[in-house]
């Protein structure tokens, strides 16, 4: 996303633009159609960014967690071996002993950036 996406569809200033109609050509700044609007262009980048962190963080943790914790189930109030699971620890009851936050808040920031992103392309395909 910081290296293909994000580039090919920044705002373009308007000397840019202007540049680019002075010579007559598009070429080298691509579709003045289909840009990202600024505010769009500026929160995709802290998104990617974080998105780029949280992957690296869990990468790491990945590397050095075990997959098996013994934990105190929040629903059985018992200690339980909990199993990893995607967004936390599944008790042997077949519900989440411990859920990650961090993993949740993931997943709806990575919803809502493929949300604006459909809507961002519907506005481009609309106008």
């Amino acid at each position: 996303m910081l290296t293909s996406f994000l580039p090919e569809h920044r705002p373009l200033s308007a000397e840019e633009v202007a540049r680019a109609i002075a010579r007559g050509s598009l070429e080298g700044v691509g579709s003045l159609s289909w840009r990202l609007k600024p505010e769009f262009y500026n929160l995709g980048y802290v998104l990617a960014i974080i998105f780029l962190a949280g992957g690296l963080g869990e990468t790491v943790s990945g590397i050095v967690a075990r997959d098996y914790q013994e934990v105190r189930c929040a629903r059985c109030h018992t200690a339980v071996v909990a199993k990893k699971a995607s967004f936390g620890l599944l008790c042997p009851g077949g519900h989440y002993a411990k859920v990650d936050a961090g993993k949740v808040v993931l997943a709806i920031l990575l919803s809502l950036l493929v949300l604006g992103i459909f809507v961002t392309c519907g506005q481009a395909a609309g106008s």
